[in-house]
């Protein structure tokens, strides 16, 4: 996750990061918040491959990870599939609070952070 703000905004940035981990982690997520993440990744996607740069990364990366080309209406699909059960499932592994780390880069005081530790 990511997120980029004003220093002095920090603390509650990152508060409201964790309690939406935190949210996602107990409840899962909503249909309607899981088509419009879909939406805006199928979008990033596509926009994505209209750079030769980005193009020719993709290639590399699924050469190196699939041994094949996977076309864009493979991604596409693959991300259609993902269902609201299978995102809670994974957030349950992954969005522990107490396990997550916090990494600050700029002119953050550590004070900002420190109710996080």
């Amino acid at each position: 996750m990511y997120a980029a703000t004003r220093p002095k905004e920090v603390s509650r940035v990152v508060d409201l990061v964790c309690r939406e981990i935190a949210r996602l982690h107990k409840h899962g997520i909503e249909r309607k918040e899981l088509d419009r993440a879909k939406n805006q990744m199928k979008g990033s996607l596509m926009l994505s491959l209209e750079s030769s740069h980005s193009r020719m990364s993709k290639l590399a990366k699924d050469e190196l990870i699939y041994g094949t080309r996977t076309s864009l209406e493979q991604m596409l699909s693959h991300i259609d599939r993902v269902t609201c059960e299978q995102v809670y499932a994974v957030s349950q592994q992954l969005f522990e609070i107490d396990q997550l780390a916090i990494t600050g880069l700029g002119p953050v005081s550590a004070q900002a952070l420190d109710a996080y530790r």
